[in-house]
């Protein structure tokens, strides 16, 4: 303990010896100002202080304190500040301060207070200081503080809006930090009309309302820094006209309105940093009444105080829009001051890391899109690539607009998105050039003739939009007129062995599956014929790789079909068809209790059909589709009595006896899956029929 000294008749006491474990006895008897400090002690007796009757001021900060009693500060009539910060407190005795009636500062700050009860405001009627910041409150009765609210409130009472009625009116200062604070309420603060500074530092309030500074008139300084406001309601303003300091760093404001700062004459202390501001209008500034009344005295000295600006530590994007602010900045001087003149450019990235000095902005421009080639002939099968060349600042928002009246999706299926009022949304790569042109290129795998059209690249931005198109013409070819030859050696590809069949079946339709083994299946696409099998004409659908499957409906009732798959533009081969007949049309009755009946005819190859059709492939033996034919006519005959099974029946159910049901007499052998076929030139399928 140092020696007491006495100045002007008041003696001062300090005890800062961190082995002290307990209050010292004995201090003099007049002293006025008593600090204890970095000791060791934990608890306050009654006892301790009761006769030092002049005592103005006790600090206790920075020890072990962590247990008070109603009786603690009993005697100390004349007390005006109490510090009792960093310490380890979990409760403070309210009701102790009927013995310091002059109490007007208490420092209860970066303690483990978690509770306030609401009979405190019976005690603190006469304090203007109240810190409260850094401790485990939750809660806060409303009866205690104008506001507080609370990011884990408990479960039984929603603590999360509490007005308070009953703070002090005088309270001139207010520090709530560390507190986790969610919102600002309307009137938040309306009944603490002497409130000159608010400090809500270090919380988490994400939303502030219109009124929340509702009744602030005198407010000077706000300071909400290190909070979650992604916006700020600027119109609040409006309530505190006398504002002079306004921190907002560190929190995730990333719009500042045109008029953000109409509201704000008579600020001098603004502070947007480390924010996540990357676009605002030089206009800001320009509409603030402030700049306007410094404008027009800016020769006069003496006139106009000067306004720090904190706008550093933002991710600026230097890019047109920005190119006012950039003007402004580089422009600014007394009285207006930026606290760091540096601000850096985040991007594009060109751009990233200069300082705002170093650049040099274009104004902006809306898009101009061209097509270097407007008008494309490309054989089917072929590759295509749409290129659309777009200049735009700032870069624009481009799209490629196919209106299809077929659905048809590539292999990759993110590669093409259907719109119902537009037709197709088709996305590309894109490719910028520079900082204001940009390269979009489509690409169309194996061009189908459902692919033939016009395609539109559309760009866009903030100022407008523009548009160019492309026409890709596709040569069509009567099926019924002779193939084009083939190429002159085949490949182990276009030599392959594919399997067909019909996997699923609806009353009137059909799905179509093939598995083929070939060297490139990314690059190999396949071509379905379909139709009537006694028309000469038959629709041609090219299929883009990877997809090994295709669905037709709107079949008509006891009519033959026939499908066909090849390999990329290669006329079908042996094996490479199906020819079925369609069940006649039922009843809906019908329709709901079974699937359409197939006979399956499987003799030189077994095929997968489904039932409810009647098939063969093209090599089918006459004398086998005899039979079939007779089997058919039994089965119409009989068919209403058919159960169960028997009607739900699959080529997976008639694989193990086709051979030996339909057509016992047939020797030839089922042929492995990716051999070449060799096959006689027997009579055609439609001989059977």
């Amino acid at each position: 303990m140092s020696n007491s000294v006495k100045p002007s008749g008041n003696v001062s006491v300090l005890c800062n010896d961190p082995e002290i474990t307990v209050v010292p006895p004995n201090f003099p008897a007049d002293t006025s100002k008593l600090r204890i400090e970095k000791t060791a002690i934990t608890r306050i007796s009654s006892n301790n202080f009761h006769y030092l009757n002049s005592l103005e001021f006790l600090w206790m900060s920075f020890n072990s304190l962590n247990s008070l009693n109603v009786d603690s500060f009993r005697g100390l009539s004349n007390l005006d500040e109490l510090r009792l910060d960093g310490n380890a407190l979990t409760s403070f005795p309210w009701e102790s301060l009927t013995d310091m009636p002059n109490l007007r500062l208490l420092d209860l700050h970066n303690n483990k207070i978690s509770a306030v009860p609401a009979e405190a405001t019976v005690f603190i009627q006469n304090v203007t200081y109240l810190d409260l910041s850094s401790n485990s409150l939750t809660t806060v009765p409303a009866d205690v503080l104008s506001m507080w609210l609370s990011v884990k409130p408990p479960q039984e009472t929603d603590s999360s809006k509490l007005i308070l009625e009953d703070i002090p009116h005088g309270f001139s200062k207010i520090r709530i930090e560390n507190c986790h604070l969610t919102e600002l309420p309307q009137g938040s603060f309306s009944k603490v009309s002497a409130l000159e500074f608010l400090w809500l530092n270090f919380n988490e309030i994400t939303l502030m309302s219109i009124k929340s500074l509702e009744g602030l008139a005198r407010l000077t300084e706000l300071r909400l820094q290190g909070n979650k406001l992604t916006s700020v309601p600027w119109t609040a303003f409006q309530d505190t006209p006398k504002l002079k300091i306004l921190d907002l760093k560190h929190n995730r404001l990333d719009v500042l309105p045109e008029h953000a700062l109409r509201h704000l004459p008579v600020l001098t202390y603004l502070d947007l940093s480390f924010n996540q501001l990357s676009i605002i209008s030089k206009d800001v500034f320009i509409n603030w009444p402030l700049y306007q009344a410094a404008d027009k005295a800016w020769g006069k000295e003496g006139l106009v105080s000067n306004v720090v600006l904190a706008l550093h530590d933002n991710p600026w994007m230097c890019d047109c829009r920005l190119k006012g602010f950039v003007e402004f900045v580089r422009t600014i001087s007394a009285p207006i001051i930026l606290m760091n003149s540096y601000l850096t450019c985040s991007g594009p990235a060109s751009k990233a890391d200069k300082f705002f000095h170093e650049i040099q902005l274009k104004t902006c421009m809306k898009p101009v899109a061209s097509a270097p080639e407007a008008n494309i002939t490309l054989p089917l099968g072929a590759n295509a690539t749409l290129t659309c060349l777009v200049k735009a600042r700032p870069g624009p928002t481009i799209q490629w607009m196919y209106s299809l009246k077929i659905k048809r999706g590539f292999a990759d299926v993110n590669t093409m998105q259907y719109n119902s009022m537009l037709g197709f949304l088709l996305t590309a790569t894109e490719t910028h050039i520079d900082e204001e042109t940009v390269t979009s290129r489509l690409v169309i795998p194996s061009l189908h003739l459902a692919d033939g059209g016009l395609y539109t690249c559309m760009a866009n931005n903030f100022i407008g939009n523009s548009s160019a198109s492309i026409m890709v013409n596709i040569p069509s070819f009567n099926s019924s007129a002779p193939q084009p030859p083939p190429v002159p050696m085949l490949s182990s590809d276009e030599n392959a062995h594919i399997d067909i069949r019909i996997a699923k079946q609806t009353v009137y339709g059909i799905t179509l599956e093939w598995y083929a083994v070939t060297d490139n299946p990314a690059e190999t696409w396949f071509t379905i014929r379909f139709g009537k099998y006694d028309s000469a004409k038959k629709e041609t659908i090219y299929i883009s790789p990877g997809i090994n499957s295709y669905s037709v409906s709107d079949l008509l009732p006891v009519t033959k079909y026939e499908v066909c798959v090849s390999l990329k533009n290669h006329p079908p081969r042996d094996g490479q068809c199906i020819v079925f007949v369609t069940g006649s049309d039922i009843s809906e009755l019908e329709q709901r209790e079974r699937l359409i009946h197939i006979i399956v005819i499987v003799c030189a190859m077994v095929l997968a059909v489904p039932a409810g059709m009647y098939a063969c492939t093209t090599d089918a033996r006459f004398s086998c589709g005899e039979r079939c034919m007779n089997l058919w006519k039994k089965r119409r005959r009989y068919g209403q009595n058919l159960q169960g099974t028997e009607r739900q029946g699959t080529f997976d159910s008639l694989q193990a006896n086709s051979e030996e049901g339909l057509c016992k007499d047939s020797e030839e052998k089922p042929m492995k899956r990716g051999e070449a076929e060799e096959r006689p030139k027997g009579g055609s399928a439609a001989d059977l029929y």
